[in-house]
């Protein structure tokens, strides 16, 4: 439980520093990527994106359930199991590598018809862009695929870092590229080159770790192999109806308004979904603790966990989302210092309401895919998917570009937010979903007391300064976390996750200490040593001497 413990608290960590200097980077890199490229190629960048997401979907829900197969094995330190899993894996994530291509090239004659007129990129350049960009999706999974061996026992902090340092080289040659050769094309295959090799690098560092996993002999039944292609095409659906809602976005703005105007709303989205890393770090975190709480069968201590979750995740997507609305203009322009990369101010209270929707159901998210509920509920976000793209194209020709985030919202809680609880509610705590409606509802008015609280201080601030921006944040921040713990604070999830932070930070404190004692514990049995040894040496020489003197004493005689 302790070494549980402590990996989660180390995955926290290293994915917070992994997510902050993914935000600083990605912004140094667009903002080097306007200025040398314009924002014709700000919109391509993000649209190319957006499309190979959605093409790459053969790859979705792959991922939690391979992990999830290997569990049992992990625990069981059943190294064969592994070693089968894994090279059942690699036939699977070549295949995924195989379907990306043909669907990428299948979809390659039709960019004409997604790329809005109003961009200054010639057609001959916009395929070879498109191209580089369907490369380097394909590529990444021929090696990523050993990457599930290092998360099922529970080292995310190690893929982190690998990718940490994959971020600082990429980013340091992209910059100096497009000083040198200013062409987008560089651009990208400095991207394509430095993901191989880091995927290549972790590929490396799995084999080292876990060299059991090179057996080629060992092999899956055929019932295992049916398991996984269950929850694969369980899975499979779920999450191609999330990348549909996700993505489509994109596309619907480029043929419906302009290709330009989504670069513009990417610049806000790079917020967003550094923000939403930030809150998967803590979903990542505790994923793997809550897949050995699984074993356990303990379903009071499961929904225990799942309120405190519930809170914790509720309070930070509140904070976050209010944050965002009242400050995000005031970024875009302290950032380009250019009026015309800001949207209005519906579109981004839209934007940043969908963030909060989603993020609060992280909890609900994270104990489905531990459970692996995805055989009724992976219709539910393709109904979804469909529903939002027939309600965001509807709403854009009425309102514009917010009638699109209109669409995604609406589509989320008419269908997701309220099927999906009521399921996960009966399924896993055997119980009904009340619960889980009243204390959503109820931190969902905290919400909104605390958004217009901080939206009327915030106006108050005239002026768009760095210290002007900081005010805000502040203000947010304070008047969020005081109306929450003021409604919480004796609630028994904050007392849980009190007590949780607590045997977090002792665990670790005294593991530093136990290390210190052991180092000190360790010199002094090492210099006893040693000192025995010299007096063992002295008795030796001075018996020697004894012995000699002896010897000539009786040579004398």
């Amino acid at each position: 439980m302790a070494n549980r413990k402590e990996k989660s608290l180390k995955n926290l960590i290293i994915g917070i520093l992994y997510q902050v200097l993914l935000l600083v980077l990605n912004f140094v890199c667009k903002t080097f990527l306007i200025q040398k490229l314009g924002r014709d190629v700000l919109g391509i960048n993000s649209l190319y994106s957006s499309i190979l997401s959605i093409l790459s979907l053969a790859e979705l829900g792959m991922g939690s359930v391979l992990i999830f197969s290997l569990y049992k094995s992990v625990a069981q330190h059943d190294e064969e199991k592994m070693a089968a899993y894994m090279n059942y894996f690699k036939k699977i994530y070549n295949i995924i590598a195989l379907v990306v291509l043909v669907l990428g090239l299948c979809v390659a004659p039709f960019l004409k018809f997604i790329v809005s007129p109003d961009v200054a990129i010639t057609d001959s350049d916009l395929f070879i862009y498109y191209i580089l960009f369907l490369s380097n999706a394909a590529l990444s999974y021929l090696l990523s695929y050993k990457q599930t061996i290092i998360e099922a026992h529970q080292d995310i902090s190690i893929i982190k870092i690998f990718w940490m340092v994959n971020l600082t080289i990429r980013s340091i040659l992209r910059i100096v590229l497009l000083f040198v050769i200013p062409d987008y094309r560089i651009y990208i295959l400095a991207e394509i080159v430095c993901n191989f090799l880091t995927n290549l690098a972790l590929s490396i560092y799995a084999d080292k770790k876990y060299p059991f996993i090179k057996n080629k002999q060992c092999t899956l039944s055929k019932e295992e192999k049916n398991s996984i292609k269950s929850n694969i095409k369980d899975t499979f659906l779920y999450k191609l109806g999330n990348v549909i809602i996700s993505n489509t976005s994109s596309i619907i703005i480029s043929v419906m308004i302009s290709t330009i105007i989504v670069g513009y709303v990417s610049n806000y989205n790079t917020i967003i979904s550094s923000l939403s890393g930030f809150l998967g770090i803590l979903n990542s975190a505790v994923f793997a603790s809550i897949g050995s709480v699984l074993l356990e069968k303990n379903k009071e201590k499961s929904l225990k966990i799942f309120r405190t979750l519930l809170l914790m995740f509720h309070y930070l997507s509140a904070f976050c989302a209010i944050a965002m609305f009242v400050t995000f203009n005031d970024f875009i322009l302290l950032w380009l210092n250019d009026s015309q990369y800001v949207l209005d101010t519906y579109s981004v209270l839209a934007m940043c309401a969908y963030f909060y929707l989603q993020n609060i159901a992280i909890p609900v998210t994270c104990y489905r895919e531990n459970y692996g509920l995805f055989k009724k509920v992976k219709f539910y976000l393709i109904i979804s998917a469909g529903l939002n793209l027939v309600l965001s194209i509807l709403l854009c020709y009425l309102l514009g570009l917010v009638g699109i985030f209109l669409g995604l919202i609406l589509s989320r809680i008419f269908v997701v937010d309220a099927l999906e609880p009521p399921y996960l509610y009966k399924e896993v705590f055997e119980t009904s979903a009340k619960d889980y409606y009243l204390r959503q509802g109820g931190m969902f008015i905290l919400t909104i007391a605390s958004g217009v609280i901080s939206y009327y201080l915030c106006s108050l601030i005239q002026g768009v300064s760095i210290l002007n921006f900081i005010y805000k944040g502040l203000i947010c921040f304070a008047i969020t976390t005081l109306l929450f713990f003021l409604c919480t604070f004796k609630s028994n999830e904050m007392k849980y996750l009190k007590e949780m932070a607590s045997n977090l930070i002792s665990g670790y404190v005294k593991k530093k200490k136990s290390k210190k004692v052991g180092i000190i514990s360790n010199e002094q049995d090492r210099v006893k040593q040693e000192n025995k040894v010299m007096q063992e040496n002295i008795e030796k020489q001075e018996n020697k001497l004894k012995e000699e003197k002896q010897e000539k004493f009786e040579n004398t005689e």
